[in-house]
């Protein structure tokens, strides 16, 4: 995710500004494109024509000839809550794209923001074609789908979907795991609604929203976008177990105070089938002038620029060692880890050489990427601030022994969770309990007594 929206936001997002694209389809709908991969990339192109013609209509009503613009997809099979839920995201450029008069090459116009009247007409012409192309493909109007039922290609994953799509059971846990049912009633609760924005549109089930925007120099703001649309399905902090077995998911809106799904182990795996993609399926596309095929794309993508850190380039040959096998005998270890990285006291080598990876591929470095989402460079020596290059890579267990024997260090790992043993994080502050794998005592007010599952560690408290 970081490295692809890395990639993205470098080498094909120009220096533009940015709108973000929401479209969401009526529950029967969502049926059909979960169980065909097909149709749901037919849908997204009809919404990714319909918001370029809105784009190119606005630049024509302004005197703005030969217009063009640029857009990115994202299909997204899942919601806030682990449930399934077809939908898209798409980025695209606020404005258009025009030939110059002088030089014929691409020239960058902006165009005033969508109004709340542009959102609803581009919302209400993407569900009427939609439909159109469902009843042309006799999946719209038949009874059997009238009952939101689905065409099944395989039993096994059409009850996947079946479960995804159904509603499940909702509940109000607290930091500890434990049922707030009956310390809270339900009466007088009111459903928690979102409040209507004048960014988003609804008619008759299709919803457009369009109230994401970054500017032209906002990179950082491009990127968080980038990696919210290629967001995975599941976050681990909000996954928990509980005392009894049940698997409970923090929902990114509460609904009528209830903050988790719980479900029951196979129920969850269930969820999880139904919002895997189908193989050889991009979940991604490039539209208009970002596209690989449109002759504009070299003239808007950015240039190759040196990436973060590019300086540090890899040792010349004359000092980089050579390769080690397995079969050679291991070095003489001088007390610390040099033999698995050492640094590069010589000078850095000069522009003419080469650099350790293919700056012109997607592929980010892992120190590089590392370095941008957390700031940590795991390549400065902390002696003396030197540039660490890989030495060997050892995976004989009786060299991994020596080593380990010189440096004073176990054998084994240490096992937590004795009376004995007191264990501490890498900040050096002491492990809680349920962090050593200790289950406490069960609490009266526990969601459930403690039965065949009391291995399971209930969820982290806060602390």
């Amino acid at each position: 995710m970081a490295a692809t929206a890395l990639h993205i936001v470098r080498k094909v997002l120009p220096d533009c500004p940015v709108r973000q694209w929401v479209l969401s389809v009526p529950f029967p709908v969502r049926r059909l494109l979960a169980a065909d991969a097909r149709l749901f990339g037919a849908v997204v192109k009809v919404f990714v024509r319909v918001v370029e013609r809105f784009y190119i209509d606005r630049a024509r009503a302004a005197g703005i000839a030969s217009p063009k613009t640029g857009m990115l997809s994202f299909q997204q099979r899942f919601g806030g809550s682990l449930n399934s839920h077809c939908h898209n995201h798409s980025i695209a450029i606020d404005g258009v794209f025009a030939p110059d008069p002088d030089s014929c090459e691409p020239r960058f116009h902006f165009l005033t923001p969508p109004t709340p009247g542009d959102i609803q007409r581009v919302a209400a012409l993407v569900g009427t074609r939609v439909n159109r192309m469902l009843r042309r493909r006799g999946l719209l109007g038949d009874p059997s789908h009238d009952s939101n039922e689905a065409p099944t290609l395989d039993d096994a994953l059409d009850a996947c979907r079946g479960v995804g799509h159904g509603r499940g059971r909702f509940e109000r846990l607290d930091s500890r795991g434990r049922s707030q049912q009956e310390l809270f009633d339900d009466s007088g609760v009111r459903p928690n609604r979102r409040k209507s924005s004048p960014w988003a549109a609804d008619v008759d089930g299709y919803s457009v929203e369009a109230g994401v925007h970054f500017g032209a120099l906002d990179r950082k703001g491009r990127e968080k976008l980038v990696r919210y649309c290629l967001r995975p399905a599941i976050a681990n902090d909000r996954l928990s177990i509980l005392r009894d077995g049940s698997i409970a998911f923090r929902c990114k809106y509460p609904t009528r105070g209830r903050t988790h799904r719980v479900m029951q182990p196979m129920e969850f795996m269930a969820r999880l089938a139904a919002i895997v993609p189908p193989p050889r399926f991009p979940l991604w596309r490039y539209h208009g002038v970002l596209a690989p095929s449109s002759p504009w794309r070299k003239h808007i993508v950015p240039a190759s620029e040196p990436a973060e850190g590019c300086s540090h380039s890899a040792a010349t040959k004359a000092d980089a060692p050579s390769p080690r096998r397995d079969n050679d005998q291991p070095r003489k270890s001088t007390g610390d880890a040099s033999l698995l990285t050492s640094p590069a006291h010589s000078a850095p080598p000069e522009a003419s050489s080469k650099p350790s990876w293919r700056p012109n591929t997607s592929y980010v470095p892992w120190p590089e990427l590392l370095r941008h989402c957390f700031d940590v460079d795991i390549l400065d020596c902390p002696r003396c601030h030197s540039r660490l290059i890989p030495v060997a890579v050892i995976r004989r267990q009786e060299v991994i022994d020596r080593i380990l024997q010189h440096l004073a260090l176990p054998l084994t790992p240490t096992q937590l969770g004795h009376a004995d043993t007191v264990a501490f994080d890498v900040t050096g502050e002491l492990m809680p309990s349920w962090v050593q794998g200790v289950d406490p005592e069960p609490d009266p007010d526990a969601r459930a007594p403690p039965g065949d599952w009391d291995g399971v560690d209930p969820p982290a408290p806060d602390l």
